[in-house]
């Protein structure tokens, strides 16, 4: 099981990355002939449709992003090659997309019809892109990051490219044979930019040859991401329990109330696998690689479906089959797999078990099912409960690497902010 576990995160990540987009490239171009012609096999094809909202495909693109960010995230900590502003901008670029994704953000503002709120958002839009353009052309400059500057520059000329392909959507008539094809094209142009940015993050990580630790940040060297964390928390208080309940019903686009716990369990996913291949772990570590494997896709399971709206794919389905619709029953089910494994991993103290503890609580607060601003309220508390107690309350990162294990510096350079 260990050595399964290991063969899948050597996997290419561009072979990986690559197929999993043409699939749904493919499957998205090829449904908008045949939508409708069967409800049971429509529903299901919701599912996996990259031109419809909350499900596991957009969930997949949104993934890809986070991990964008958090990539770029640890090169501002790290400063590498010199650099800080760009890698901090390029962060929060990529961390808005990512939320825009799953909650649909400029799409809600657009239909929202304010005059205020549209001009915002075309300020907003020309701040990011002003700053992409700064970021970009300060990674060019420089011969150890110019790769990826070109690369980020090639990417976000395919995003800029998207706002036309919408607006020709909705201004030519296009003929019945070619709508598949120009809605493969728009959804493939957003999975193309995707790709070339993570080739821009695995530019800076050359020693790990392709492997899916190529684009998985290095958790232990972020910096100060409680605060980061928690100010996302104070976002998502104030997102589910003000702005959710003015979306009833909540059908139309995204949930931005998902991303924040979502973007938890990816985080802390990709936390368990750098541990996973950390050359560094002890004996008593790769004994338990097969725990901390299982651990590591129940997190993203935890993440995917936070994303997917169920009634939307089938009708009265819900995270399994015979799971019962219901909120406080399913969130037992994950409590308790997360308990079993966290104890099997010897992550439990006092501090964590108490954490444990106001975590089984909090489906307290929701005593109606239909409170969705509540009850995602309580998904991202727990989900950062959960954080604090496999990442975040676990003894600091070593800030001296062992030769031949990151790529990077052992020494954080000293980089000027700018």
């Amino acid at each position: 099981m260990d050595g399964i576990i290991r063969a899948a995160l050597a996997v290419s990540w561009r072979k990986f990355v690559l197929s999993v987009s043409l699939i749904l490239v493919a499957i998205v171009t090829v449904w908008t002939y045949f939508a409708w012609q069967s409800w049971r096999l429509d529903a299901f094809v919701f599912a996996v449709n990259i031109g419809s909202e909350m499900n596991f495909a957009v969930w997949w693109i949104s993934a890809l992003l986070l991990l964008c960010t958090l990539s770029f995230y640890e090169f501002f900590c790290r400063g590498v090659a010199g650099h800080r502003a760009p890698w901090l901008l390029l962060a929060v670029i990529f961390l808005v997309l990512s939320w825009d994704e799953l909650g649909s953000l400029h799409e809600r503002t657009f239909d929202s019809g304010f005059g205020v709120a549209l001009v915002g958002l075309l300020l907003v839009g020309a701040l990011f892109a002003a700053a992409a353009l700064y970021a970009v052309c300060r990674l060019i400059a420089r011969t150890e990051t110019r790769t990826s500057g070109w690369l980020l520059f090639f990417a976000f000329a395919l995003y800029g490219s998207i706002g036309i392909q919408e607006f020709l959507e909705h201004k030519v008539e296009w003929p019945y044979w070619s709508k598949g094809l120009r809605t493969g094209v728009e959804e493939g142009t957003e999975l193309v930019a995707d790709f070339l940015v993570l080739c821009a993050i695995a530019a800076q990580r050359p020693e790990l040859r392709g492997g899916l630790a190529q684009i998985l940040p290095d958790t232990r060297a972020l910096i100060a991401i409680r605060p980061v964390l928690l100010a996302l928390l104070i976002v998502h208080a104030a997102v589910s329990l003000l702005y959710i309940p003015l979306l009833d019903p909540l059908t139309r686009h995204g949930n931005p109330a998902a991303w924040y716990p979502a973007a938890i369990y990816l985080l802390l996913a990709c936390h368990v696998a750098r541990r996973i291949i950390d050359p560094e772990q002890d004996r008593g570590e790769q004994e338990r690689t097969s725990l901390w494997g299982g651990l590591a896709l129940f997190l993203l399971v935890c993440s995917a479906l936070i994303s997917v709206r169920f009634d939307r794919w089938w009708p009265g389905m819900t995270i399994i089959e015979w799971l019962p619709v219901n909120f406080h029953v399913a969130y037992a089910y994950q409590l308790a797999v997360l308990g079993v494994l966290l104890a099997g991993l010897d992550q439990f103290n006092r501090r964590t078990l108490a954490m444990y503890a106001v975590a089984a609580a909090l489906p307290l607060l929701v005593q109606s099912p239909g409170d969705q601003g509540l009850t995602f309220f309580v998904l991202g508390l727990s989900a950062y409960l959960y954080a604090e107690i496999l990442y975040l309350a676990q003894p600091a990162a070593r800030s001296v690497a062992a030769p031949g294990g990151s790529p990077f510096p052992a020494r954080h350079r000293e980089a000027p902010f700018l």
